[in-house]
């Protein structure tokens, strides 16, 4: 096996090192790569390492490449990222120095033997690219290079080969991946099992690819262990203006990440949003539409793992592929899927038609506020909300309260906050709805808002009291991980 040390800097030494495998990068393959190579920082020091079994392509090898009348190499090169320059002969003999070069790993990326679209998996830090201004769903990763044990947290990663795998199939790869490494229920899923998960509603050959419907989309999703849903723009628009935008936004800020279907003329694109830019509109500057505003309407740009693009880039919502060419640049979103946890019930639109319905039973939530008030709306365990709530500076016994409250798994959180609060990253008022639930006021759990607060059991029987004050605390900023201050500010 061969090792070699290369800055990113030094570029050409990249691409001539990789010209130097039995497969040997051609011109175009090169080109790719140098594209991808700008999109991370030029202070990083990569370790190459070759040959590389990498389980993901070797899956598509054996199921596609290896039966064409061209070679293709069954191995491939894996580069992992440093932020200091790694001496591997030192890492075999000094304890303390492996230590502090666990510490400057930022991941890796797999380059395979295709003949141009040569990414094949990767999971980098966010910190390892150029633009780091974002709040994203992370996954922790580990890896064994030169012997060195290391750990990475990132979401997964990779270009389409344009013939095993389309868009469809690697936004399903790419979800599937990250879900795996995050949760015990769920298991990687490769470009194989994923047209296995397809066969019975495929009415054609499945390879090459030539691509997946929305249905099929979620249908895959349901065979690998979700309950999908399905989001239309059309018919969302037609009841509310950018009510399609505040539920993709609702679950973005959940930390679910969701594939994103737009169609151009005849062409269509998928890909996976996995979290959004930290700038963000002024919340001063947004009008107020009745008594409520909508922190969605503050976030413009989200973060995407598009197979045509480096990782962790940014969308802007309303242009997401004005980078493609002819049709596709002037598409818009007119899908997106979510991989649910089976066991929610109550889906974003669902959640948020049942709070505007709460806010009208005064005597249940209490009266409505003077001026107008931002809601926040998303989805986490209760085992992480209870965390954070309790290291608020809040009364004992409301923490106590909170801490032994009977909660399912996961709950929607709503939050409440004046345009003043919000933008300091305080809230002052919260609801708390069984995710189980159905679109009816028993599904509302907890409520803590003009110096009221109120819980319900498990037999159904709400109890209210009156705090005597309305009490200012943090937001819950744990379903993204990355740099908030911006967003706060």
């Amino acid at each position: 096996m061969k090792f070699e040390v290369v800055p990113i800097r030094d570029v050409d030494r990249l691409v001539e090192t990789l010209k130097e495998t039995p497969w040997a990068m051609n011109d175009a393959s090169a080109r790719y790569f140098r594209n991808y190579i700008e999109a991370l920082r030029p202070d990083l020091v990569c370790v190459i390492e070759f040959p590389y079994v990498d389980s993901v392509y070797r899956d598509s090898y054996y199921e596609y490449f290896a039966s064409k009348h061209v070679a293709y190499s069954r191995d491939c090169v894996r580069i992992s990222l440093f932020e200091q320059e790694p001496d591997l002969d030192r890492l075999l003999t000094d304890e303390e120095y492996r230590s502090e070069i666990i510490k400057a790993y930022l991941g890796f990326f797999v380059v395979r033997p295709t003949k141009i679209r040569n990414i094949g998996r990767s999971v980098l830090a966010p910190r390892a690219m150029k633009n780091q201004n974002a709040v994203v769903c992370l996954a922790r990763y580990r890896a064994l290079v030169h012997g060195l044990d290391v750990n990475v947290d990132s979401f997964p990663h990779s270009a389409q080969d344009s013939e095993s795998m389309s868009c469809a199939e690697t936004s399903l790869w790419t979800i599937m991946e990250y879900f795996s490494a995050k949760y015990q229920e769920y298991r990687p899923a490769r470009s194989s099992s994923i047209r296995k998960a397809l066969n019975s509603m495929s009415a054609r050959r499945m390879v090459p690819s030539d691509g997946l419907s929305v249905a099929q989309l979620s249908y895959a999703l349901n065979q690998l262990g979700f309950g999908s849903v399905i989001y239309s723009r059309k018919d969302l628009e037609e009841q509310e203006k950018s009510l399609f935008k505040k539920l993709f936004h609702y679950y973005i800020e959940s930390g679910i990440p969701v594939i994103v279907a737009a169609t151009g003329g005849s062409q269509g694109h998928a890909w996976v949003a996995i979290g959004h830019a930290t700038d963000r509109k002024n919340p001063d500057d947004l009008v107020a539409h009745g008594l409520w505003m909508d922190t969605a309407d503050l976030c413009s740009d989200y973060v995407v793992m598009d197979d045509n693009r480096p990782p962790f880039s940014i969308m802007a919502f309303d242009h997401p592929l004005s980078y493609q060419g002819r049709e596709l640049a002037s598409a818009s979103i007119d899908h997106f899927i979510v991989p649910l946890y089976p066991k929610i019930y109550l889906d974003a639109y669902r959640a948020r038609k049942l709070v505007f319905q709460l806010f009208e039973n005064t005597g249940l939530v209490g009266e409505k506020p003077e001026e107008p008030v931002f809601l926040r709306f998303f989805i986490t365990t209760a085992r992480s909300f209870k965390a954070a709530f309790v290291r608020n500076s809040l009364p004992v016994e409301l923490k106590r309260l909170v801490a032994r409250l009977e909660m399912p798994k996961f709950i929607w959180v709503v939050e409440e906050a004046s345009r003043k609060e919000y933008g300091q990253g305080n809230i002052s008022g919260l609801m708390l709805l069984d995710a189980t639930g159905d679109a009816s006021d028993q599904s509302l759990l907890f409520l803590l808002r003009s110096g009221r607060v109120g819980i319900r059991d498990r037999q159904g029987r709400w109890q209210a009291q009156e705090l005597g004050e309305t009490l200012i605390f943090r937001l819950y900023q744990n379903n993204l991980k990355g740099d908030w201050n911006n967003w706060r500010a």
